[in-house]
């Protein structure tokens, strides 16, 4: 690609995004929509077939469309400006709730020593939609930054333990049961899980899970029961699984 089309193609990436942000509660502006389909339409004589295709677009484009229509035609000009695209660009835009005060249950994440702050990050999010009341930072895992928790870790209390003993005896002087999630021979399968009251879901390190002695540690061990080849699923999904589980037996039962 010259600089000439890669310019181009940066112009109209920029004008996407100036309109994405400016049309999350309203009908989209047409002046620069129609700037946007006009400069879409320069690349109809590309010589290059990817990039040609783009002029496409023009064609799909109209004030009335939905976001997530107007959103789908702006990866192929990322793909074609070859920008690394990550998860969190991809999330779902939503207007949030601000009027709606959070509701809050006696469920707790104990993250010990997690490496990643995109995982710690999607783990904030999950704490705010399932209604987790804290989320316990242990060890050596990173505080989540805005981009990766999306704001969600300002309506989540957090507190700091070095070690995960620690965390644990502030949830034992509060009467929570203490559950792992890990994969082990005593674990027991989510599907049989009986929630008993407040609870703290465990979760340690990516590669190496929870120690053995941290296990002791813990009234109950739970693992979700996979089907395939691998023996377990992304730290955040997995905890996703067992918290959505443990509200819904929660909110049944109370």
């Amino acid at each position: 690609m010259n600089r000439k089309d890669e310019a181009l193609l940066q112009k109209i990436h920029s004008l996407y995004l100036q309109i994405e942000r400016s049309s999350q509660d309203q009908d989209f502006p047409e002046e620069e929509l129609s700037i946007l389909t006009q400069l879409l339409s320069q690349l109809s004589l590309n010589p290059d077939p990817e990039i040609e295709k783009l002029a496409e677009i023009s064609d799909h484009l109209h004030p009335q469309m939905s976001l997530r229509h107007f959103q789908n035609f702006l990866v192929p000009v990322e793909r074609a400006l070859a920008k690394r695209l990550r998860d969190d660009e991809f999330l779902i835009t939503r207007q949030d709730r601000p009027e709606k005060p959070p509701q809050k249950f006696p469920l707790v994440f104990v993250l010990e020593n997690l490496r990643s702050r995109f995982n710690v990050g999607s783990i904030y999010r999950l704490a705010d939609g399932v209604g987790a009341s804290e989320v316990h930072l242990v060890g050596y895992t990173p505080e989540p930054d805005e981009k990766t928790s999306l704001g969600a870790a300002d309506h989540t209390e957090t507190l700091k333990f070095q070690t995960l003993a620690d965390s644990i005896q502030n949830l034992r002087d509060r009467k929570f049961q203490i559950c792992a999630l890990e994969t082990c021979k005593t674990s027991t399968s989510l599907f049989d899980w009986k929630v008993l009251g407040p609870t703290a879901l465990i979760v340690g390190n990516e590669r190496f899970g929870l120690e053995n002695t941290s296990l002791q540690t813990c009234d109950i061990t739970v693992e979700l029961p996979m089907s395939g080849l691998k023996n377990s699923l992304n730290v955040a999904q997995a905890l996703s699984a067992a918290a959505f589980e443990w509200k819904r037996q929660w909110t049944q039962s109370n």
